[in-house]
């Protein structure tokens, strides 16, 4: 994804990229650590459209001085994604995301979130 937003003109000095995580709590926290003593009011998201929810909670729970959460949906998928549920492996991966959410929520990985107009309240 940072070598497609780079051939778009996104500059590689403004994206930080972590690489060690192996899941998205990680991902968050190693993130945040990387950043520790900058004030971070807004970040860009970007991530699979099947787990845009769930990375989205993640980082409210875990990374909650963020003021402004913008995400990005990558669409693998090719169809609509207004019709999601038409695409056979789209459908079986928001099914699956729904089944993490609940279980990751028990455990206090995520935060409920609203999203209002494609704003996260």
């Amino acid at each position: 994804m940072a070598q497609e937003l780079c051939t778009r003109g996104l500059p590689s000095d403004i994206m930080l990229l972590e690489t060690k995580a192996t899941n998205t709590g990680e991902n968050v926290a190693f993130a945040r650590e990387r950043m520790l003593g900058v004030i971070m009011p807004r970040l860009l998201l970007i991530g699979k459209i099947s787990s845009v929810r769930r990375y989205i909670m993640t980082v409210r729970r875990q990374w909650p001085e963020v003021a402004q959460l913008c995400c990005h949906r990558v669409n693998y998928f090719g169809c609509d994604e207004e019709q999601w549920w038409h695409n056979k492996d789209l459908r079986a991966r928001v099914l699956n995301e729904v089944r993490k959410i609940r279980t990751y929520t028990a455990l206090g990985y995520l935060s409920e979130i609203s999203i209002v107009n494609g704003v996260v309240v």
